[in-house]
């Protein structure tokens, strides 16, 4: 895989003329002391799990239908750039379907990643959301889960100089090689846990790669120092807020 550099953020805008380059049961209980009345307990029940399953299959073919629309060709992904659609481009262009999917993958949190994970090796033609070709299905699953983890500030600097000027690219907490395994030991997790995860495991890569200065220090660590300090006290509030937002998630640096 050929990479040019991760872009600060998934994109969707749909203007210009460049390639693109960047881019959150109940069981119930009854009691009966009647024969009739047990046994429409007993059915009651098997008519709500019947319906619950229902609905978990209907989520699942959901979520694996939008991750289907992800793919723009079902031949496997060159190593031509893909441009991403004009604002004029119609609604049935699969690139403007494609963008459509991943904005409605972003907002249905954690609970796409199973189906994201599952589909990592798709090698079809896909949109591109890196700055990396070939742009596959598979790579646009991942960027989907790892957009919403690495949840960093926009100021974040993606490359920089280290200790002694060596040239250092951003810590990654996540790869595409390795995802099945790092959601298998965090699966059920909430995505508020993963971020702050993350977070910390990228604040002690900066500290490892070190600083040239103390400017340099405070500029790389204070943004997600305030990122980290935000999150946990998301975490400790008592109402729910969603961790990341769907459009800030998905803004655009260059187009088709």
């Amino acid at each position: 895989m050929k990479r040019y550099g991760r872009g600060p953020h998934i994109g969707a805008a749909f203007v210009g003329d460049m390639p693109h380059t960047a881019i959150s049961k109940k069981l119930f209980g009854m009691r009966s002391h009647s024969y009739k009345i047990k046994h429409l307990c007993i059915s009651l029940f098997f008519a709500l799990a019947s319906l619950h399953a229902t609905g978990v299959e209907s989520d699942d073919g959901y979520i694996k239908d939008l991750i289907s629309r992800l793919a723009i060709s079902e031949q496997p992904a060159g190593m031509s750039p893909i441009f991403t659609p004009s604002i004029d481009t119609p609604k049935t262009d699969k690139r403007v379907i494609a963008y459509d999917a991943v904005k409605q993958l972003l907002a249905l949190g954690v609970k796409a990643f199973p189906a994201l994970i599952a589909s990592i090796d798709d090698h079809r033609q896909s949109i591109a959301l890196r700055a990396m070709i070939p742009h596959d299905v598979g790579l646009a699953c991942f960027c989907i889960i790892q957009e919403q983890v690495e949840d960093f500030p926009s100021t974040y600097r993606f490359e920089r100089t280290g200790a002694l000027f060596k040239k250092c690219n951003q810590p990654e907490a996540l790869s595409r090689s390795t995802i099945k395994e790092w959601w298998s030991v965090r699966a059920g997790r909430p995505l508020l846990a993963l971020q702050i995860e993350a977070l910390e495991w990228t604040i002690a890569q900066e500290k490892q790669i070190g600083f040239v200065s103390q400017k340099q220090k405070t500029e790389i660590l204070t943004p997600l120092e305030t990122r980290l300090k935000e999150l946990k006290t998301a975490e400790a509030e008592p109402v729910s807020t969603p961790a990341i937002s769907p459009d800030k998630a998905l803004r655009n640096t260059q187009h088709d």
